[in-house]
């Protein structure tokens, strides 16, 4: 599981998907990636069992898979670097 987020655009995607769901194409927009890098990159979360989606119209919404994997991204997500 760690492998997969230790990818920075991974990383970047669960992280706003901490308490989120988001299509494709509103993380194309959150994040600055290509709709097929982004598609790459939530496969191989899937893949680690990382996220989920669910069927919504004619797209997909995804989430992260675990409540504790929410709150890692959070904490992740509100660390600062150390001071120089």
């Amino acid at each position: 599981m760690l492998r997969a987020l230790a990818h920075e655009e991974r990383l970047l995607i669960a992280l706003w998907l901490a308490g989120n769901t988001c299509s494709v194409r509103e993380l194309e927009q959150l994040t600055g990636l290509r709709q097929s890098l982004v598609s790459y990159h939530l496969g191989a979360l899937r893949e680690a069992g990382l996220v989920t989606s669910v069927a919504a119209g004619r797209s997909n919404r995804y989430s992260l898979s675990h409540d504790q994997l929410d709150q890692l991204a959070t904490l992740i997500g509100h660390l600062e670097p150390p001071p120089d």
